[in-house]
């Protein structure tokens, strides 16, 4: 399975916004930390989408979907 590495905490809610699943948070130093997406055609289309500001995400999911990420990095960080 590849996978694609994310390390913009704001593309990655966006993206779990959206329905794709965080596989696992890695720690590449103190100061980063990277996301882990499955990697599919439909995620690298929504990730060029985001980039060129394209992308439409409902808002509400995408603040419940900022606050798992957060707690995700914060649960990374203990």
């Amino acid at each position: 399975m590849d996978q694609q590495n994310i390390s913009d905490t704001f593309l990655a809610a966006t993206l779990v916004a959206l329905g794709f699943k965080i596989l696992q948070v890695k720690k590449e130093n103190p100061q980063r930390c990277v996301f882990l997406f499955e990697t599919s055609p439909i995620l690298e289309t929504s990730i060029q989408e985001y980039l060129l500001g394209k992308l439409q995400v409902n808002p509400s999911l995408l603040f419940q979907s900022y606050k798992y990420v957060l707690s995700l990095l914060h649960d990374h960080e203990k």
